[in-house]
């Protein structure tokens, strides 16, 4: 299931340090963590959990999930967030904190290789947000599987790998099932007040219901369609264009493929455009 160019690069950047495994207990994070200790060991990894402190039961959860690494032999830790009071964080303000608290740990014990179990369909999920909100081709490109922490300046030096861009959560709750491994399940995941939250369940719709993005964004689905499928080729077409053309930002100009890319409110910039295989 790991993406295996990915974790060769990633193995290159860590060098002996350890590679770090975010992980919230949740299905894709304990997935990636038991398919980690199978490619590398249990001794090459490190998992911190983040215990954001938003709700009650969070520092319970966080304690579950280091419990299920150190069930699989790895060592880890909980970072536990601290806010000021007041209004309840937007997830937005809490992925920040997270990132930062992540990449301190992190450097504390010397890695500088992040693991995120982000998944196929969260890669939908950002593409049709990033498109909604009238993202160009870089947009459109979504997570990447390797990149640079996105904060500053804790993230500095820092690698974050994504190799299970390519697997289906259902795929990898299925492996968890098959070896007998229990998870958390986040109830914020479930709360329809999140945008993502929202695209996750347009993009679990029927074919015959509503088309994806608001209306005049995409052609309406046909029969047939699976959305995750859709977006995350759109995704990795959209990560060729990015790479090809990052060294020469003017040639994407005159390229149709990145030019109907740059165009996200034109109809044939997902339907039509980068449809096609890779």
């Amino acid at each position: 299931m790991l993406d295996r160019e990915t974790i060769e690069q990633a193995l290159i950047a860590a060098g002996n340090a350890p590679v770090v495994v975010a992980l919230s207990g949740g299905g894709d994070s304990l997935a990636l963590l038991h398919l980690l200790c199978e490619r590398l060991g249990a001794a090459k990894l490190h998992a911190i959990v983040v215990d954001h402190g938003l709700r009650s039961g969070a520092a319970e959860d966080a304690r579950r999930a280091l419990c299920f690494a150190n069930a699989a032999g790895v060592i880890g830790e909980i970072a536990t967030l601290a806010w000021p009071h007041g209004p309840k964080r937007a997830q937005q303000a809490a992925r920040e904190a997270r990132y930062r608290a992540l990449c301190e740990r992190a450097r504390s014990i010397g890695a500088r290789v992040m693991g995120l179990g982000h998944a196929g369909d969260d890669q939908a999920e950002t593409l049709l947000m990033r498109a909604a909100a009238g993202s160009g081709w870089r947009g459109l490109a979504a997570m990447m599987p390797i990149a640079p922490a996105p904060v500053w300046p804790e993230g500095c030096g820092m690698l974050v790998v994504r190799p299970l861009l390519s697997v289906r959560r259902e795929a990898l709750r299925s492996y968890l099932r098959s070896t007998r491994v229990d998870w958390l399940e986040d109830p914020a995941n479930a709360n329809p007040t999140f945008e993502r939250v929202r695209t996750r369940a347009r993009l679990a719709a029927p074919s015959n219901s509503t088309p994806l993005p608001p209306a005049g964004q995409l052609h309406p689905r046909p029969p047939g369609f699976c959305g995750v499928s859709f977006m995350s080729r759109t995704s990795r077409r959209a990560r060729c264009i990015c790479k090809h053309y990052c060294a020469d930002p003017t040639a994407a100009a005159t390229d149709s493929k990145a030019s109907a890319l740059s165009r996200p409110g034109s109809p044939s910039t997902i339907s039509a455009t980068i449809a096609g295989p890779l």
